[in-house]
């Protein structure tokens, strides 16, 4: 059964943490889809270094899917965003701690 995993990405995110585990999980058959914090899935997401990537779709349009994993990607503001978001969409509360300690800086 191949495993679907959805990686969640935001401007400034951090391109070794994003692209490393894209590459594994896309040699091992996972079917990955990247995930944009904004509204608009044609538009690059660019990471913290200028690199460009190209989301299959927004992280608004996920949350009716069933996932086996979800990858949050450490950046300037990705990783409290991308909880800010699932939170609202998926009722684990994981996001909602994590976005707690990001947001007071624990």
């Amino acid at each position: 059964m191949v495993k679907k995993a959805l990686i969640c990405l935001g401007d400034g995110f951090d391109e070794l943490q994003a692209i490393a585990p894209i590459a594994m999980l896309r040699k091992l058959d996972c079917e990955l889809l990247i995930a944009t914090l904004g509204e608009n899935r044609h538009v690059p997401i660019i990471g913290a270094e200028r690199t460009r990537i190209m989301p299959d779709l927004s992280i608004e349009s996920c949350h009716n899917e069933k996932w086996d994993a979800i990858l949050l990607v450490a950046g300037e503001l990705n990783v409290r965003e991308c909880c800010k978001v699932l939170s609202n969409h998926f009722k684990f509360e994981i996001f909602d701690i994590i976005y707690t300690f990001m947001y007071y800086d624990k």
